[in-house]
């Protein structure tokens, strides 16, 4: 999980550096523009991933109704990640750099890809 926030981060860093030298009309622009595309791709499908993969532990979760399941997965991305750590007696240390970064990942998701 460190290692896919990680690059998460990483997609994002490269997808400002991509806009930023397609904005400044560098030589290599068609390059970067291309590297920019890419990298926005890579980063909002590493958020949708995380989220679809919160969505899952939830609803895979021994004794969730369907209708629970409808109620709990309008809950925020991290919240579902602790809604089945506490399920499983193990609660998310909300001090661990993980669970910040997920936090921040979220967050730029909401920022630039609103859904």
């Amino acid at each position: 999980m460190r290692d896919a926030v990680h690059s998460v981060m990483i997609a994002r860093a490269c997808e400002r550096r991509a806009q930023e030298d397609v904005d400044q009309g560098a030589m290599w622009a068609d390059f970067m523009e291309e590297l920019y595309i890419n990298s926005r791709f890579a980063f909002m499908m590493a958020c949708l991933a995380l989220e679809s993969g919160a969505n899952a532990l939830i609803e895979s979760s021994p004794n969730i109704s369907s209708a629970l399941y409808q109620d709990f997965e309008k809950l925020r991305t991290i919240s579902k990640y602790e809604l089945f750590a506490l399920l499983r007696g193990k609660p998310l240390d909300r001090g661990d750099a993980i669970y910040n970064q997920v936090i921040k990942v979220v967050a730029l998701r909401i920022k630039f890809f609103p859904l």
